[in-house]
């Protein structure tokens, strides 16, 4: 049987079948002509539920009004297919808003039963159809919708909750992207994510569940290519290479393994409350249990620093073994820093499963109006307990080593101090904070201790001078 069906006379009678409404529901209107070439039908005339049929066609000029889609969509040309387990449209030519893609198209259980849709699509987007389906992928506003978007080939699948896509295509002045990805009830599984131009050539894939984050990198990614991709300006001038992968258990993140090598240049970040990490240069290389950190200059919160050492990953703790350099520390602004990333949950601060010695050598230590030159250190990490060994500290013309217990819920400190055959005069000026007109030299020794909680440590004070 050959028939001619006009959709603006046939869609308003499907849609008047009550058995049908549902399915039918969010379709507003359906315009344009199929030309079937074969037609069989049998069940109950008003029963729709009950048919069994089967039909081929073409389509002509068909004009969708869908809730789900966000214009109206023309359909230009294409075949199409449909008995009572579903319906498939293939190499329709559809034009929506700004977009333009040759399309082919299956939906099973649109009578009822477990619905499954599959897309297979390639042409042009532009940001109005880009910014759609970017809503519909729930992506993360970071993700830059250029001017436009060719697509060399996409295979989208929808089926019990799940949602899979695999795609090459071609961003407008920018690289070319392939995507394999799905995302399901418990997470997000990257399979594969790649991009190439003139200045990148990158494989990322990353599985996000529920208690563990894998991730894996390998090649060249430079900042001239992800500002095509992502609107945040957090690479300026900058790039990632190497071959590194890591797992990480999300509820434990300081446990983890890193295997392979990476490099990191001018990134910017935000760590927690909103402190700003800034990786002038980071280099490491993981064997599975250890991370070297081989080189780096890093800026917290406007506090520059290097860091050299290792890190390694036990099932209790991960243990640093590291060397902190700086040219100055200010203790005001970086106490500041320590109390906004702490500010959260003090208490789960201090419970981290870190473990270690930290050896520390700043040019320069100030506190209030008092500067230390140069100042060094040892700083042993526990479970709820830091202890830090001041190997070398001058104020003053004064050596003033010591000790220093932090705890969550007190501080002891234990100073020695000792001056021999100092100039008095700068001393004096050092200490006061103006110049005296006093002349000559001086020995010192003393100590100073105390214990108890911070606001309450002054008037703990005691010692012999």
């Amino acid at each position: 049987m050959e028939a001619r069906i006009d959709q603006d006379e046939v869609f308003p009678w499907l849609k008047s079948f009550e058995e049908l409404n549902g399915s039918l529901r969010e379709v507003r209107s359906v315009r344009g002509a199929i030309d079937l070439d074969n037609l069989y039908l049998r069940g109950p005339l008003l029963k729709p539920k009950e048919w069994h049929f089967k039909s081929t066609g073409k389509v002509e000029d068909i004009v969708l009004d869908w809730t789900f889609l966000p214009g109206t969509a023309f359909l230009n040309r294409g075949t199409i297919s449909a008995n009572e387990e579903g319906v498939s449209l293939k190499d329709a030519k559809v034009d929506m808003l700004d977009a333009s893609v040759t399309l082919s198209a299956t939906r099973e259980g649109y009578l009822g039963g477990r619905p499954k849709t599959d897309l297979t699509f390639q042409g042009k987007m532009g940001p109005r159809s880009l910014q759609w389906s970017a809503k519909l992928a729930d992506l993360p506003p970071q993700i830059f919708l250029p001017d436009l978007i060719a697509f060399e080939r996409a295979h989208i699948e929808l089926k019990d909750g799940n949602t899979f896509f695999e795609g090459k295509w071609r961003v407008h002045e920018g690289p070319e992207i392939t995507a394999n990805v799905l995302k399901h009830s418990k997470g997000l599984v990257i399979n594969k994510l790649t991009l190439n131009d003139a200045s990148s050539d990158a494989a990322l894939s990353i599985d996000l569940q529920e208690n563990e984050l894998k991730l894996a990198f390998a090649g060249k990614l430079s900042s001239e290519t992800l500002q095509r991709v992502i609107t945040e300006k957090e690479f300026p001038g900058g790039k990632i290479e190497g071959d590194f992968g890591a797992e990480i258990q999300r509820e434990k993140p300081f446990r983890f393994t890193a295997r392979g090598k990476i490099r990191v240049e001018n990134i910017s970040l935000s760590l927690k409350q909103g402190v700003p990490l800034k990786i002038e240069n980071l280099s490491m290389d993981g064997d599975g249990t250890r991370l070297a950190v081989e080189t780096s200059a890093l800026v917290v919160d406007d506090n520059p620093f290097s860091l050299r050492g290792d890190l390694k990953f036990t099932q209790e703790n991960t243990v640093i073994d590291m060397d902190l350099f700086t040219d100055h520390i200010e203790w005001a602004k970086l106490a500041k820093t320590i109390e906004a990333l702490g500010k959260k949950d003090k208490k789960a601060a201090w419970d981290l499963p870190i473990t270690g010695t930290l050896r520390l050598k700043s040019n320069s230590f100030t506190y209030n109006k008092y500067t230390w030159l140069p100042l060094q250190a040892d700083i042993a990490v526990h479970r709820n307990d830091v202890d830090i060994m001041v190997n070398r500290a001058i104020l003053c013309s004064i050596s003033s080593p010591g000790r220093v217990n932090v705890r969550p819920d007190s501080l002891s400190l234990n100073f020695q101090l000792a001056a021999d055959n100092e100039d008095l005069k700068p001393a004096l000026a050092c200490l006061l904070g103006t110049d005296v007109e006093i002349t000559g030299k001086f020995n010192f020794k003393g100590n100073v201790k105390g214990q108890g909680e911070k606001e309450t440590l002054l008037d703990s004070l005691q010692g012999n001078l």
